[in-house]
């Protein structure tokens, strides 16, 4: 019972950490990164590039939630059960999160600095997905893919995801026109890939001690 326990706690205070770093993703996005219309990785990419479109910040979540079930219903035959029940919370919250949040903010945090609004959300964004990853969680998108990808083929999952992630953000070109928007979404990528690294490696450190 005592380990029951425990392990109900821990499995409880996974999601409760989750569900925070998710608002802290949805806070570095919405408040810094779409009020400059620029496109990041991932499926919140994808869902940029579907606001960009429609000009309507629902069309984000909408098109995230929608990508999201497709992948994990071929995640759920190439995978496993496992996998796609782990990352459904994480996707359903996020798409949920990047809904709600973007028409609270009507423009960047920081006006008339582009560059410093892409760094700050990166920073937040890779953050968040790094405490994420260390509580045993998933948002989805370009996971699911690299993780279809890793099962079928030889590719690893950072190539995939890395990839992945380029082409989305090189496409937002075709809308744009704007070629510093597109560098400005590897500034984000880049940025965000550092954070979650840092994150994930600050709590796998230890301390030893030689007799």
């Amino acid at each position: 019972m005592v380990l029951s326990g425990k392990k109900l706690w821990m499995s409880a205070r996974d999601y409760v950490m989750i569900v925070v770093a998710i608002f802290i993703f949805g806070f570095g996005f919405s408040a810094f990164i779409l009020p400059e219309k620029v496109v990041i990785g991932g499926v919140t990419g994808v869902g940029t590039i579907a606001y960009l479109l429609t000009g309507k910040t629902y069309m984000i979540g909408l098109t995230q939630y929608a990508i999201n079930l497709v992948l994990l219903g071929i995640a759920y035959f190439v995978v496993g059960k496992q996998f796609v029940v782990k990352t459904i919370f994480g996707a359903t919250v996020i798409s949920l999160v990047v809904t709600v949040m973007p028409p609270l903010f009507d423009g960047p945090l920081v006006p008339g600095q582009p560059f410093m609004n892409v760094c700050i959300g990166g920073i937040f964004t890779g953050i968040a997905l790094g405490l994420v990853f260390v509580h045993n969680g998933s948002t989805g998108g370009t996971d699911i893919v690299a993780a279809i990808v890793a099962k079928r083929t030889n590719v690893t999952i950072g190539r995939t995801m890395l990839f992945v992630d380029f082409a989305i953000i090189s496409s937002s070109f075709l809308l744009t026109h704007e070629i510093a928007k597109v560098l400005y979404g590897f500034v984000v990528l880049i940025i965000t890939s550092y954070m979650v690294d840092l994150v994930i490696n600050t709590n796998r450190q230890a301390v030893q001690f030689l007799i």
